[in-house]
């Protein structure tokens, strides 16, 4: 009977220091998001990384936002926030970001073109 219970425990262990060593890495900074100092700034870099992963300036059939004021990505977050019918990928993001993120997404994208 122990036995048939060891399996679980070592893939638990195994898949455990897997992920500790993958937060022990260092994030590396993408060339074309420039680093900022400003704490705000600094903050809504940090909230953007994961508009880059399908936004970037290189991104495939997605719209990127290099040419987007604060003001018109800031209201394209809050409709997809607020949009309860909408199932999309964006819609599930947006949901999960305060006012005061959304503010700091804009203002750090603007920011960085």
């Amino acid at each position: 009977m122990m036995s048939s219970k060891i399996g679980p425990i070592i893939l638990g262990a195994v898949l455990t220091l897997i992920l500790l060593n993958a937060c022990q890495r260092q994030a590396v900074p993408r060339a074309d998001m420039p680093l900022l100092t400003d704490t705000s700034l600094s903050k809504g870099a940090l909230l953007s990384v994961s508009c880059n992963n399908c936004h970037a300036k290189t991104g495939l059939g997605i719209p990127n936002y290099s040419n987007h004021s604060a003001k018109r990505i800031k209201k394209y977050l809050t409709f997809y926030k607020t949009d309860t019918n909408g199932t999309s990928v964006m819609h599930r993001m947006a949901r999960g970001l305060s006012d005061e993120e959304i503010a700091l997404i804009a203002g750090y994208l603007e920011a960085s073109k």
